[in-house]
């Protein structure tokens, strides 16, 4: 991070690509062995697995967060509190949020494109 906070986007974005490229498989290996896993915490990407989301949203948490990582001036950060009264105002239901995180279940009655009813929201 000493380096990185001046890069170009272009040139950053690549340079995280390549880092979870190299490093997600590891990370994904670990995270469910306790004792063991905190070994990702070492790892120079910021590793996403929570249970029930899909490993391709997985990795992708994990690209965005390696990109606001090594590149601060793109973070925008988000107080948990706001982004549960925004999830509640959009008609999510079952939220959750804690500092850096929040879940949430779109309503089953609401209309979504696709025909798939239920779907799990993570916002970091």
């Amino acid at each position: 991070r000493r380096w990185t906070p001046d890069w170009p986007p272009q040139r950053l974005h690549s340079f995280c690509r390549w880092l979870c490229r190299c490093f997600f498989p590891l990370s994904y290996l670990l995270a469910p062995i306790p004792k063991i896993r905190f070994i990702n915490r070492f790892l120079p990407i910021c590793a996403t697995h929570p249970r029930g989301i899909p490993l391709r949203q997985q990795y992708e948490m994990t690209l965005l967060d390696t990109i606001d990582w090594y590149g601060p001036q793109f973070e925008i950060r988000q107080d948990h509190k706001n982004v549960e009264n925004l999830l509640l105002n959009e008609g999510l239901e079952e939220i959750s949020a804690a500092p850096g995180l929040a879940w949430a279940v779109k309503a089953a009655n609401s209309q979504q494109r696709g025909g798939n009813n239920t779907k799990n929201h993570g916002i970091t």
